[in-house]
């Protein structure tokens, strides 16, 4: 059993249960493609230990150990669909809030005079 960290203790229970789900849909991928927990073990160059608590859904584990999961599943291009910056509401909403309320046109000193030399 791994060690708890403070990070694990801080974890919300809905991230905690999310990460559960995690770990189940990677071993339902694992056993849909009749890989043993050997040999994902293996091919992911880690303990069988390791997969079962990644399995299980255990925070401790790392995203590299994750990563390398989904790939040996051939679920890897998947990752960078997690977090799309376009997908982004609250971060979209902060940039929203925080557009100047006007805009100016900038213009040089020499543009400026030249605009004010004109007698039309």
């Amino acid at each position: 059993m791994s060690k708890a960290s403070h990070s694990q203790r801080a974890l919300p229970l809905l991230l905690s249960e999310q990460l559960h789900k995690l770990g189940r849909s990677v071993a339902v991928a694992r056993k849909r493609r009749r890989i043993s927990l050997d040999s994902m073990a293996e091919r992911m160059m880690v303990s069988r230990s390791t997969v079962q608590r990644l399995e299980k859904g255990d925070a401790t584990i790392s995203l590299g150990i994750l990563a390398t999961a989904l790939w040996v599943l051939g679920l890897h291009t998947r990752i960078s669909d997690l977090m799309p910056p376009e997908k982004d509401l609250i971060g979209i909403q902060e940039d929203i809030r925080h557009l100047p309320r006007a805009v100016r046109k900038r213009t040089s000193k020499k543009a400026q005079k030249a605009d004010d030399d004109l007698d039309f």
